[in-house]
């Protein structure tokens, strides 16, 4: 049965990804399938991949509460986006949103060990996530955070709209 499955993750599942992988499947489509059977389409890369705080993410700038447009929220909120496969700010919900646009972290929804504990936290060691991006080694993060934060980019540090 394994060769006749197909499992399409996410909370709730996108409606796009649901309709374009059945119609594949009603059309005899070859679908390319990951290692968890899903459909690589739409889960061969990060969320973290088209996020719009990306930049916040490589100067280190923070996020410090939700709702807002502005900083990461990887380092303080808990966002899975850097190890989540999705394709949720590629494929955007009413063509317009994801969470990470709308201010709230990833939660790691289209991944198989979802939900996981305290989802709003990032778990850290002597101030460094516990788990660093898909890709990342702890050497190479440890020298271009340590790079990175010797940077003060002015507009990052601003409100995107004013009150």
């Amino acid at each position: 049965i394994k060769d006749k499955t197909v499992s399409i993750s996410g909370c709730p599942i996108h409606p796009e990804v649901l309709v374009n992988t059945l119609y594949a499947i009603k059309k005899d489509i070859r679908l390319e399938l990951d290692k968890y059977l899903r459909p690589k389409e739409y889960f061969a890369y990060t969320i973290h991949n088209g996020c719009t705080r990306n930049e916040y993410f490589e100067y280190k700038v923070d996020n410090h509460k939700f709702g807002e447009l502005e900083g990461c929220m990887f380092y303080d909120h808990g966002c899975q986006a850097p190890y989540t496969q999705g394709s949720c700010n590629k494929i955007l919900w009413n063509e317009i949103n994801s969470k990470t646009r709308a201010g709230l972290p990833c939660m790691g929804c289209t991944e198989p060990g979802f939900p996981r504990e305290n989802l709003f936290s990032t778990k850290k060691n002597m101030g460094i996530p516990e788990n660093l991006p898909v890709g990342v080694g702890k050497r190479v993060y440890l020298t271009l955070a340590g790079i990175t934060k010797a940077f003060t980019i002015e507009r990052l540090e601003k409100k995107l709209l004013n009150d």
